[in-house]
């Protein structure tokens, strides 16, 4: 039976994911959602404060990337715009492509962080939760 990641940290969006955050977690990896996490279902172009939020990221040691369930190429748009490398249909919150992708990074789950839109957290705020959890969703 599948069981779905339990957010450790509820977030009101993807900015308050802070430098800190990011060190004082030891986090090497975002997995960011797209739609309504990066940028509004919308909208097909990063805002100067996301350009700079991800400046920011690297700047503190993790690497941005789009783990996204979305089927089309809004995932793969976004990643050329943002120099990020992108997971499309990533069928969360199935950890197979979690797992080859932290194998292929060679990154602990206890050092990625899931950020996004998870199903059953509340609408209105975004998840920060780490990989562990995700790949005991099984």
């Amino acid at each position: 039976m599948l069981r779905l990641p339990v957010p450790d940290v509820l977030l009101p969006d993807v900015y308050a994911v802070t430098p800190e955050f990011v060190r004082t977690h030891g986090l090497r990896l975002l997995l960011l959602d797209l739609d309504n996490t990066l940028a509004p279902y919308e909208s097909d172009e990063p805002t100067e404060a996301l350009l700079s939020w991800l400046t920011e990221m690297r700047l503190a040691g993790a690497e941005p990337y789009i783990f996204s369930n979305n089927r089309g190429g809004r995932p793969q748009h976004f990643a050329e715009k943002l120099g990020l490398g992108f997971i499309g249909r990533a069928k969360k919150p199935s950890p197979r492509r979690l797992r080859t992708l932290l194998a292929e990074k060679q990154v602990a789950a206890a050092q990625t962080a899931l950020i996004g839109d998870i199903r059953g957290a509340p609408q209105e705020g975004k998840v920060c939760n780490g990989g562990e959890s995700a790949l005991q969703a099984e």
